[in-house]
């Protein structure tokens, strides 16, 4: 079947009509096809605005040539601390402090989908800076291209991490020039997750020689037996209470 287009044209003098016809099936397919297409996009703009308004993750659309922040959802302008408006004034560039080549060189990288996760720190309204996860990804809108970024604050993740490095330097320090030897162990395996340098003195193994040995290795059968049920029974002590903090004293061999 092929749909047609048919001009008619009557000639009352001579009794006739002289009729030409217009194959139009191919101009009508891409019609139809248009029109299924800007409905499909029209829908999936609707479910994208749907989505992005009403999220409660900080989401900002962000123009990847110009760096503009097109829009905002609510989330966005509560966490930054800008209204809409003042928000969607800004670029990106205004809010992340790193430099504005390292930036671009990301959002390129998140245009082209070679990575859409990032760590920055973007700073407030009010002057402070929060560390934040980032995931950036392009989207259509419209017809144009933009990136899409969904916004994690990390900031008491990072500050806890970091706090725990300096803590573990500290440690490090204190443990690797002392002459008694400290170990971490893991219960559940029974074996060393760190042993000091002065193991050496005492067993004549270095820290990763006496780490690969388990705990019934590195003590004799009888002071094993008495450690290993002491073990359990102050692991069910702490589990039953551990806000009570114990030293327990031991003789080896």
């Amino acid at each position: 079947e092929r749909i047609v287009k048919a001009y008619n044209i009557p000639l009352p003098n001579q009794n006739i009509m002289i009729s030409t016809v217009q194959d139009v099936t191919e101009s009508k397919i891409s019609e139809i096809l248009l029109k299924e297409s800007n409905k499909r996009i029209e829908e999936s703009e609707k479910k994208f605005k749907t989505l992005f308004y009403d999220n409660s993750l900080a989401q900002l659309l962000i123009d990847p040539t110009s760096g503009d922040i097109v829009d905002v959802n609510q989330a966005a302008s509560i966490f930054y601390g800008y209204s809409y408006e003042e928000l969607t004034a800004l670029t990106i560039h205004d809010i992340n402090l790193s430099s504005q080549e390292v930036v671009k060189a990301e959002m390129k990288d998140a245009r082209e989908k070679k990575r859409n996760y990032f760590e920055f720190r973007h700073k407030l309204h009010d002057g402070t800076s929060r560390y934040v996860e980032v995931y950036s990804n392009p989207i259509l809108v419209d017809n144009k291209e933009y990136l899409i970024s969904n916004i994690h604050d990390v900031t008491a993740r990072k500050i806890a991490e970091r706090k725990r490095a300096e803590s573990e330097s500290k440690y490090k320090l204190i443990t690797e020039n002392v002459t008694d030897v400290v170990w971490l162990l893991n219960l559940e395996k029974k074996c060393f997750t760190y042993l000091s340098p002065s193991i050496f003195q005492l067993r004549g193994f270095t820290p990763e020689e006496a780490m690969k040995l388990s705990l019934e290795d590195s003590m004799d059968p009888e002071s094993f037996h008495e450690i290993n049920a002491k073990i359990a029974l102050r692991l069910q002590e702490f589990t039953n209470n551990p806000q009570t903090s114990k030293i327990y004293l031991d003789e080896i061999r």
